[in-house]
């Protein structure tokens, strides 16, 4: 890959990541569900260009360990889970107690 190709890869990573701390400060649920999209879509978007121009082979490799990271990614909110349930974590007793 030529040496252009990174370094607008990686102001585009940039600039994605600059964009969603700024949109994301006390996001509601619906405006983090909006947000989580729009990563998803841009890794889509990322394969589909891998896919058309160095060519299939590329897409296809990217596709296949994007998916095995979002599988990993969901089997650790279950182990999360079990852990929390395991130690009998408790949510937070009063709003005004939250850190943040």
């Amino acid at each position: 890959m030529p040496g252009w190709a990174w370094a607008a890869v990686t102001c585009v990573i940039f600039g994605l990541l600059a964009v969603d701390l700024l949109a994301s400060r006390r996001a509601a649920m619906s405006r983090a569900v909006l947000i989580s999209a729009a990563w998803v879509g841009a890794g889509i978007g990322f394969g589909l260009l891998l896919t058309l121009w160095p060519g299939t082979d590329a897409g296809q490799q990217y596709f296949a360990a994007y998916v095995l990271e979002k599988a990993l990614s969901v089997d650790n909110l279950f182990v999360f889970a079990l852990l929390f349930q395991a130690f009998s974590a408790r949510s937070w007793p009063s709003s005004r107690l939250r850190p943040g």
